[in-house]
This record gives C-alpha cells, sequence and structure tokens, in this order.
C-alpha cells in the first residue's frame, strides 16, 4: 500500500488565467478560539512578488505569493513558524484556510485596491507648470514670463 502523499507548495494549480495578486486585501482569520482582522498588502509583478501582513499587533513580510488559476498560496514567516495560507476566489473575493504548526483555521479575503510601490523620486511635474520643473523633474530653460519688476 503506498504511503501518504506530500503536496508541494501550490503544486495543485490550474491552468487557467492566473489572477493579478497585486493589490490590498481585508482579511479575517479564524480558530476554534478567536477571530482576527487585519490586512494583506502584495506588490511587485510576476515571479517578484512582495508584501506585507498585519494582523492585530503582528506585522510580517510576505516570504512567498503563488497565484494561479483562482487560487492565492502564501507564506509568511512569524516568530512561532511558517504561516501557510490558502485561498481560492474570482480575484476580489477569496476564502480558505492557514495553517500555523499545529494551529489551523479558516481566512476570508476581500480586495479593496491596488497596492502601490514606494516612490524613491519626487513626483513628476507636467511641462510648464508653476513648479519650475519640465516633464523630466529637471529645471525648465524655457521661456519664462515677465514678472514686471526690473
Amino acid at each position: 500500500m503506498p504511503g501518504p502523499q506530500t503536496e508541494e507548495f501550490g503544486s495543485d494549480r490550474d491552468e487557467g488565467t492566473v489572477l493579478d495578486p497585486v493589490g490590498v486585501y481585508d482579511v479575517t482569520m479564524s480558530s476554534q478560539s478567536q477571530v482576527s482582522e487585519g490586512t494583506i498588502e502584495i506588490r511587485g509583478r510576476p515571479g517578484r512578488y512582495h508584501g506585507s501582513l498585519q494582523l492585530g499587533s503582528v506585522s510580517a513580510a510576505l516570504e512567498r505569493v503563488e497565484p494561479g488559476a483562482g487560487i492565492l498560496h502564501l507564506r509568511v514567516g512569524l516568530p512561532a513558524g511558517t504561516l501557510v495560507v490558502r485561498l481560492t476566489g474570482d480575484g476580489k473575493s477569496f476564502s480558505g484556510n492557514w495553517v500555523l504548526e499545529t494551529q489551523r483555521g479558516t481566512v476570508t479575503a476581500t480586495k479593496r485596491g491596488v497596492a502601490r510601490e514606494p516612490v524613491d523620486k519626487p513626483p513628476r511635474h507636467p511641462a510648464g507648470d508653476a513648479s519650475g520643473l519640465d516633464a523630466r523633474g529637471s529645471p525648465s530653460t524655457g521661456p519664462k514670463e515677465e514678472s514686471g519688476i526690473r
């Protein structure tokens, strides 16, 4: 008789259209003894997703984000171990389960918006605006208005 089969993380992916996981999600995680609410934020691009989980007083980086056709699998490193979250849904509303060591429970998530990448540079200004910068953010060298003061 064959032994129990082990399943690779994300191995049950469907070959359909992969959903775009980038966004901010409101999440509710439940166990037998408690309910916690928080957010998951996912940023990046295919193959290079990253983000964070904020749940009550716990904040942690996402170690792995694996979207599929109607599924979203996450791994989060916590001091108590690795939290594995498996969700199924339509890209906006999800439900599923979570496992952390010997603890487990259910989870729901609703996508409420798109996560934004941090901005390293000052915002671009359209050419000719009052900032004195051109469209590339460089000082404008174009004609200047006469102020009437000489």
